[in-house]
């Protein structure tokens, strides 16, 4: 949606603080994108190239690999596994017991 000046004072230019006289003194206050700057003044906009997404590891090879803090699995504690189990999206439950933890991280890594 384009922006307008206030109809009070069209000669008022857009800032990123607002809308302002042309000699900069604050005549309204409301933040504008540099996008809607630019549209305004007749600049084009140059769309953004999409990000590359590189193709992960699966999530066996990383779980397989030393963790961050280069515990073995066992030697973690409960909330550095449910840590590691979210970073990799593996759905653990905070309930469960530390053994019923391990025992799922396994499973997910012996079906991948």
């Amino acid at each position: 949606m384009a922006i307008k000046p206030p109809n009070w004072c069209q000669g008022a230019v857009p800032s990123l603080r607002g809308w302002e006289s042309p000699d900069g003194e604050l005549l309204v206050a409301r933040k504008h994108s540099q996008a809607e700057i630019d549209e305004y003044n007749g600049i084009p906009v140059v769309p953004q190239p999409k990000p590359v997404v590189e193709k992960s590891e699966p999530a066996a090879e990383l779980l397989n690999e030393a963790p961050m803090n280069n515990l073995p699995l066992h030697e973690m504690t409960k909330s550095q596994l449910l840590a590691l189990g979210e970073q990799f999206h593996i759905e653990l439950k905070p309930s469960w017991t530390k053994g019923k933890i391990l025992e799922q991280l396994n499973h997910v890594l012996n079906s991948l």
